[in-house]
């Protein structure tokens, strides 16, 4: 009987460690995709942030770059592939910096991010 109870126990433990490595995963997909993760609530930060102050094509790039760091992390719903579309085109014109900037802000608002 005491060599059981020694086994299940183990396996509750191992089941239990397993369990706390997957959980503190910054990366996990959230229960609701529609709602602003960390990474996410880092790229729409960052990018509020700094943009009034990236005017030069240089500046954007770097901004550009740190949003994306973030928001290529995200599992929320457009903020990645807003960010994307965003880098795509950084060295563009103004229109498209300015497009994109835009649909990225839409996006996170539409996610729960507050300005």
């Amino acid at each position: 009987m005491r060599p059981r109870l020694v086994a299940a126990t183990s396996a509750a433990a191992a089941l239990l460690a397993l369990s706390a490595c997957s959980s503190g995963d910054d990366d996990a997909k959230p229960a609701d995709p529609t709602r602003l993760d960390a990474p996410a609530q880092h790229a729409c930060d960052d990018l509020a942030h700094g943009l009034a102050s990236a005017k030069t094509t240089s500046d954007q790039q770097a901004l550009y770059k740190k949003v994306d760091k973030s928001a290529q992390k995200s599992h929320t719903n457009g903020i990645a592939s807003e960010s994307k579309s965003l880098g795509d085109g950084v060295a563009g014109d103004a229109s498209y910096w300015q497009i994109h900037t835009y649909a990225l802000t839409q996006a996170c608002i539409q996610a729960g991010w507050e300005p």
